[in-house]
């Protein structure tokens, strides 16, 4: 029995060896609870009791939990959606900012809608190509590292058993936990090999233990349509306006185009926090629009200041 706060959780019959005194807030609603067929009851236990339970004094029978018990209180974790959140926000962000980069660096310097257009689409395609290919070969390099890794400890645990055993104890002493508990935990583990490399690629190498099962040319092909579904929508105005009226001013066009781009930035930070789960939608969307901010008007500046001292211009 272990206390989180002054709570207690424990599984028990409550039989008559259970001295009631001392949980006798919840008597009658936990023998109903264990009458409807709930198992697990959170108790209000005082450091005392728990101290007692802990060192033998008191005693509370643990009925087992079979496996398809336990499933059914199972916490709902992200769907797969989830697992490429990462190549998705990269690819997305790159992509809206980088080009919007360009098609400002080119409005720095000209005035000639089809030069930053042509641009753009450049920047766009090979980006994208870039950004994909480049996530799906780090993503390769990150599992094959993750299968070398697995391999080694595997072979530590056939020839060196002892050794991962005590590597594992110092660790868990490191984190609190007492020697003669982290070994007799460790010793448990250790009897269940599968389990136990994957405990060591965790906690001792800090890997992901899904690392292994990732797909890079998925990541590569969600990184390479997020670029260019993202880097689309700043070039989408040029083509828009500039078809709907060929003669509206270039500035203009230019003004709708950083509208548009600011709108993307905030609702990518908002897909962000929906995907995520992890609220702070104004705080996410704030951070891209500042970061896109500041790369687009560095990109507008630096080419601004090149036309102005060198007379170079884009035509």
């Amino acid at each position: 029995v272990t206390s989180f706060g002054g709570f207690g959780r424990a599984c028990c019959c409550w039989c008559s060896r259970c001295p009631e005194s001392c949980f006798s807030p919840l008597v009658n609603p936990a023998r109903q609870l264990l009458a409807s067929g709930s198992i697990v009851i959170p108790l209000p236990i005082s450091e005392s009791v728990v101290s007692n339970l802990n060192s033998g004094k008191m005693s509370v029978e643990l009925p087992a939990i079979g496996v398809d018990e336990a499933a059914k209180h199972r916490e709902k974790h992200a769907n797969t959606v989830g697992d490429y959140i990462k190549s998705a926000m990269y690819g997305g962000l790159d992509g809206v900012v980088s080009v919007f980069v360009s098609i400002a660096a080119t409005a720095g310097s000209t005035n000639n809608v089809t030069v930053a257009l042509v641009l753009g689409l450049a920047k766009l395609f090979a980006g994208g190509l870039s950004m994909g290919v480049g996530d799906w070969l780090a993503t390769d390099a990150e599992v094959d590292l993750a299968r070398r890794e697995r391999a080694r400890e595997e072979w530590e645990c056939e020839n060196f058993l002892e050794g991962e055993i005590e590597e594992m104890v110092h660790l868990y002493v490191k984190k609190g936990i007492d020697e003669a508990s982290a070994r007799r935990l460790v010793n448990i583990m250790a009897k269940n090999r599968k389990g136990f490399v994957d405990i060591m690629m965790s906690e001792e190498l800090g890997m992901a233990l899904d690392t292994e099962d990732k797909k890079p040319w998925a990541h590569g092909l969600v990184n390479f349509g997020s670029f260019m579904t993202f880097g689309l929508i700043p070039l989408l105005v040029y083509i828009i306006v500039v078809a709907a009226d060929p003669n509206i001013r270039p500035e203009t066009v230019f003004y709708i185009s950083i509208g548009t781009t600011a709108l993307t930035l905030i609702g990518l930070g908002i897909a962000q926090s929906i995907v995520t789960k992890s609220g702070g939608m104004l705080k996410n969307a704030a951070i891209l629009l500042a970061l896109g901010a500041f790369a687009s008007g560095l990109g507008y500046g630096m080419s601004y200041l090149l036309a102005y001292t060198t007379g170079v211009t884009l035509e």
